[in-house]
């Protein structure tokens, strides 16, 4: 299906964006019904063929909440494109574990303080974080996110200069231990909940077990 964009604000976007080019925003949906509760059959019918709990349909949608943590290695976070993440599956399901974003850091006090002074909302600090990292210019930054080209400045340079101190730590051996937040919801269907529990684990920027 192609997406009305007639009301998208196209001074946000980049110049080369395809609705500023005119270009069509198609939607592909692939679609699955999920039989969550049986079909119920005639007593004169022949009940279908049983099939193993896990691989029927699911009984049940268990929603995992990833907030916040202390403690993580420096080294294990800072000039990461992965980062750290969280990754949930349940034991005895044919579902593939479902992955969560890379955490965002704050290093240390100074740090803290010095982004909390700036005219901008922490739930910013990760989209600066993507679109910079994407080759983004400050102009067009600042449009996106909708805050002026001085504060987004300021952002990258506080943690430019941040991002420079953890590499010296490194050098000098002196590790740094950082806060760490994720606030995401995982979702998981759930097919056989008596013979089942929850596995989480932390994956590293190699996609190692931590």
């Amino acid at each position: 299906s192609v997406l009305d964009t007639s009301q998208v604000h196209k001074s946000l976007l980049h110049v080369n964006d395809p609705v500023n080019l005119g270009i069509p925003s198609e939607l592909d949906l692939a679609i699955e019904w999920l039989d969550s509760v049986p079909n119920k059959h005639p007593s004169t019918a022949q009940p279908p063929l049983a099939s193993s709990a896990e691989n029927g349909p699911p009984v049940g949608l268990l929603l995992v909440e990833l907030h916040a943590g202390t403690g993580f290695p420096e080294e294990s976070i800072v000039n990461m494109k992965k980062g750290l993440r969280w990754q949930c599956r349940l034991s005895n399901e044919s579902q593939d574990p479902i992955c969560s974003k890379k955490g965002t850091y704050v290093s240390d006090d100074s740090e803290r303080q010095e982004l909390e002074s700036l005219p901008l909302d922490d739930v910013l600090f990760p989209i600066i974080d993507r679109l910079h990292e994407r080759g983004v210019v400050v102009k067009e930054i600042a449009s996106i996110v909708d805050v002026d080209e001085d504060t987004v400045s300021k952002y990258l340079a506080a943690k430019l200069a941040h991002m420079r101190q953890a590499e010296e730590r490194r050098h000098k051996s002196t590790e740094a231990f950082l806060d760490v937040k994720w606030h995401e919801t995982l979702a998981l269907l759930v097919r056989s909940p008596e013979g089942s529990f929850l596995i989480v684990e932390l994956i590293d920027a190699s996609d190692h077990v931590v």
